[in-house]
């Protein structure tokens, strides 16, 4: 970890815990200019549609999905299940949404999918979370990546987010005791453990 980002982190969690945020240091008006840019020009470029959620976290999600698609919000609602189970049997069997988060605290990015699908036998709806793009989402996430590198944002890989921090610490939920009273008197907190570069970075 570099110094710029060991002193970006500890401006957003001063006291060094991560349930106590600054959220004052998420606010950059500068960063979020280069982001809705790279957004706009990516978008003309790719032909994708976004929706960028604002949020309280120290991240935005921004939900990609191509023109003429439902955008995540028409998805989730107002459509119902047999909605979206007769568009996706229109549309190739798959309704894909490419996830942008970008951190607040630093200029650090991650990406992701969520293929919605239905075999043809059934009536069902599953979900499937993916990292690597395929068709012509390959296009689309190296341009996006492309533009986003040329703003100043650093891809966050799954080995520098899985990284502890020194400095920043949060509850360590795995060790609990379900079956050990204590932990059900009151006043019990679980044991701290150092943070990851992620969960710094993004949401919990």
């Amino acid at each position: 970890m570099n110094s710029d980002l060991a002193t970006r982190i500890q401006r957003a969690y001063p006291t060094g815990l991560l349930s106590e945020r600054n959220d004052l240091t998420f606010e950059s008006l500068e960063r979020d200019e280069r982001l809705r840019a790279v957004l706009e020009a990516a978008s003309l470029a790719c032909n994708f549609r976004y929706v960028l959620n604002p949020s309280d976290k120290p991240d935005y999600r921004i939900a990609i999905t191509q023109q003429g698609h439902p955008s995540v919000s028409e998805w989730v609602l107002p459509m119902n299940g047999a909605e979206k189970l007769s568009w996706i049997r229109e549309h190739d069997k798959v309704y894909p949404v490419f996830w942008l988060n970008v951190s607040r605290v630093a200029d650090y990015y991650r990406c992701f999918y969520n293929f919605w699908f239905a075999d043809d036998d059934s009536a069902n709806i599953d979900v499937k979370w993916q990292s690597n793009p395929t068709g012509l989402w390959v296009g689309v996430e190296c341009f996006m990546k492309a533009k986003l590198e040329e703003s100043g944002f650093v891809l966050c890989s799954d080995d520098f987010g899985s990284e502890n921090t020194p400095f920043v610490l949060e509850q360590d939920l795995d060790s609990i005791p379900y079956d050990d009273l204590p932990c059900e008197s009151e006043g019990f907190v679980p044991a701290l453990m150092p943070s990851s570069v992620f969960s710094c970075l993004f949401r919990l």
